[in-house]
């Protein structure tokens, strides 16, 4: 609602009777984006009447479009219990009859899915924005461009993670530039902006690389909240531009 967002966060409990389930009990967190672009302070318990406003506003919109449209879809788990968006679930109804073709990651697996028509992530460009193209999806892919002399954007979803059940995060990347590029990062913050990155170098050959990273190298992982946030902060061109290209992005055991 204008400069205000209402983020809602529900435990996860794992699946049940084959289906996956959040908890009834949820946390709220109240921020001002015009003066917060960060989310650093929750005004929550400070703004008791503008938390309640937004609190109802949010009910309606619940209870009108939400609760009679069970269909109602987005693309990452909610409170509905529904985390599969209808192309990534076309996609693996189409693998079971495909023959030695790799398995698609679990559900809950999920980070980030560029398949779908509604992009659910943020991009953080921090202060160099002129330097950060927009986003393009296509294809499953997104794509964006970064200048030298940018600050690493940011890609990322709020979200708990299983964190008993995952400890790796796997992404596909494909970096094009002329130049050498810095270090990408996993983005894992157990609580906010609150946590520590694993840094890893990133190939700039305009081929498609997989990278594994080892979650649990980040004392967040054991920190986990359900207000986390998870993603990549992509790598930046020593000079010139890169052409950054990723796929779904997806938790390992």
């Amino acid at each position: 609602m204008g400069d205000w967002k209402l983020l809602r966060s529900y435990e996860y409990l794992g699946k049940q009777k084959g289906r996956q389930r959040w908890s009834a009990e949820f946390a709220d967190q109240l921020y001002n984006l015009r003066e917060d672009l960060g989310e650093s302070k929750n005004l929550a318990s400070s703004m008791p009447e503008k938390y309640a406003s937004i609190k109802l506003a949010f009910n309606q919109w619940k209870a009108t479009v939400v609760e009679p449209n069970p269909s109602f879809q987005i693309p990452h788990p909610d409170q509905l219990s529904t985390p599969l968006t209808s192309s990534l679930r076309g996609r693996r109804n189409e693998m079971k009859d495909t023959q030695n073709a790799a398995p698609l990651p679990e559900l809950d697996a999920i980070v980030l899915d560029f398949d779908s028509k509604k992009f659910s992530a943020r991009i953080h460009r921090d202060k160099t924005k002129d330097l950060v193209s927009k986003k393009v999806l296509k294809d499953g892919v997104f794509e964006i461009k970064i200048q030298a002399g940018a600050t690493s954007p940011i890609v990322y979803v709020d979200r708990n993670v299983n964190t008993k059940k995952y400890s790796k995060i796997r992404y596909r990347m494909k970096v094009s530039s002329d130049a050498k590029v810095g270090t990408t990062r996993a983005v894992l913050r157990h609580s906010a902006w609150q946590g520590k990155d694993i840094r890893f170098p990133a190939t700039a050959d305009s081929q498609w690389h997989e990278y594994v990273i080892d979650c649990t190298q980040s004392p967040s992982w054991s920190q986990w909240t359900n207000q986390g946030r998870i993603g990549i902060a992509l790598p930046v061109p020593m000079s010139g531009e890169a052409l950054i290209e990723l796929k779904t992005v997806s938790l390992l055991p």
